[in-house]
């Protein structure tokens, strides 16, 4: 071979490590699907292999003729440009705006790696896909919308559970998959409509169907009477609330940095009796979600909690039958927990005991983006004090903070906790097993008061709150008592 042939043959060989190498930057770009078990989201690299495997299997449910080794090659490169250009969340119509000029410049860097006969060739086959034209483009594109909403259904929503995110703006944005045949699109319909039915897709309504906004004078009321909410460190706390936090720091064997005040008039108007069921709870930015509404087998799971928690003397075992019964209600929240926290963006909260014991049973709490707080309700003459040591995110901003909890009985100490970190995160999603009619009303007015946007999903709201900020039935018998009390000598 002459030495000008050997020479360009290295190069060219050279040229396709190269490309071969950065080809590995594929495997860390991360979508926004989530893997089936709900772990973490997917990679590009592992969208690409699943959806040329789909192409390998699914090409001949086509009603046209097409070269299926084709279609596998272009599943295999349809994404290489977003190691630069990142992927584009299909339902960011933002950031889709300046999709097409970042991923051709994208793609004539990369491809620009290899030999002249490979680059035209591979440049030329990814053009042809991002063209949508021929049956090959089209029969590649229907799997490309196909297999993420596989990975959403099948992991329980998924991205469905982003707010923003429609049954119709799904059913438009997939209606490519009906390149891949009749059959499939009819499967792919039924699994979005089923989506819908089950939750994880909300429907385009009217802003009067959507939000039944709370009593104006409520609304007005608490621009004002938030006002008078007040977090400060504990050092810098008046005397006589300090001495009272010390006093339970002493007892809890805790330490709180951070006291929030709420003020007798704030609680008197947040804790005002309201009734289950209450359609005015709703307000704008608000969003409530109640499990029983939908599965009226959480009823009897808050049945079996009832019963235990007004228990004399609760077993192990009735400990243990009791934690099921709050992981069964988990099971049939809607919201998609898993794989909110699964994200990046998200920060986690979950409160000791019982919110950390469910997360943890849950596996919903990620390293380096989790706080375990201890919190405390206080009792102040001036109203009440919320004691906790919630530490800040370990970075500035956060999409969203997911909240686990057992149950909500007053609302006062989630508030203490998203008054903390409302500057530094878009949203709130709060996990909860059980709630109050009053304290989903004093979250509901807090967030249209201070503009939160706020995520409630439920399992079931009952009880009348009492002086000790418990819920009970109207008998005057505990509906769940003292969770923490109740499940730790299950789990610890």
């Amino acid at each position: 071979m002459p030495k000008e042939s050997e020479a360009c043959l290295e190069e060219s060989i050279q040229k396709c490590i190269t490309f071969i190498l950065e080809m590995d930057k594929l495997k860390s770009v991360k979508r926004r699907s989530p893997l089936l078990d709900n772990s973490r989201a997917e990679t590009d690299a592992e969208h690409s292999w699943h959806a040329a495997m789909s192409a390998l299997l699914l090409s001949s449910f086509s009603e046209e003729s097409i070269d299926r080794e084709k279609v596998i090659r272009m599943m295999l490169i349809h994404d290489i440009v977003e190691i630069d250009a990142g992927d584009t969340f299909l339902y960011d119509t933002e950031h889709a705006q300046s999709q097409e000029e970042r991923e051709l410049e994208a793609g004539q860097r990369l491809y620009g790696l290899l030999p002249s006969d490979l680059r035209d060739e591979l440049f030329s086959l990814w053009q042809e896909f991002e063209a949508g034209e021929t049956a090959e483009a089209k029969f590649a594109k229907g799997l490309d919308r196909l297999q993420p909403l596989l990975q959403n259904y099948f992991s329980g929503g998924g991205t469905w559970n982003l707010p923003g995110v429609h049954r119709e703006d799904v059913l438009s944005r997939k209606s490519v998959i009906k390149e891949l045949g009749p059959s499939i699109w009819a499967f792919a319909q039924s699994l979005i409509e089923d989506g819908a039915t089950k939750g994880w897709l909300r429907q385009h309504v009217s802003q009067s169907q959507d939000i039944e906004s709370a009593q104006d004078e409520d609304t007005s009321h608490a621009l004002e009477i938030f006002s008078n909410l007040q977090t400060i460190t504990i050092d810098k706390a008046p005397a006589k609330m300090k001495e009272a936090a010390r006093e339970f720091e002493i007892r809890f064997q805790r330490k709180f940095e951070t006291l929030t005040h709420l003020p007798n008039s704030l609680l008197d108007f947040l804790h005002k009796p309201v009734e289950s069921g209450d359609n005015s709870l709703a307000v704008s930015g608000f969003h409530l979600s109640i499990a029983s509404d939908y599965d009226k087998s959480v009823v009897n799971c808050i049945e079996t909690m009832s019963k235990i928690a007004n228990l004399e003397n609760p077993s192990k075992p009735d400990n243990l039958a009791f934690f099921d019964a709050v992981i069964s209600i988990y099971d049939r929240l809607r919201g998609g927990l898993s794989y909110l926290s699964s994200l990046d963006d998200t920060f986690c909260i979950a409160p000791e005991r019982e919110g950390r014991m469910i997360a943890d049973r849950l596996g919903v709490l990620p390293l380096g983006r989790t706080s375990k707080p201890n919190a405390k309700r206080i009792p102040y003459e001036e109203g009440l004090v919320v004691g906790h040591d919630l530490s800040s995110p370990n970075k500035a901003f956060y999409q969203r903070c997911v909240i686990v909890d057992g149950a909500i009985a007053s609302g006062s100490t989630l508030i203490a906790m998203i008054e903390m970190l409302r500057a530094s995160t878009q949203e709130f999603h709060v996990f909860s097993a059980h709630a109050t009619a009053s304290s989903v009303r004093a979250l509901s007015v807090y967030a249209a008061a201070n503009k939160i946007k706020l995520y409630l999903n439920l399992g079931h709201v009952s009880g009348q709150l009492n002086h000790k900020r418990y819920a009970l039935h109207p008998d005057g018998s505990l509906v769940i008592g003292d969770l923490g009390d109740l499940i730790s000598p299950a789990v610890e």
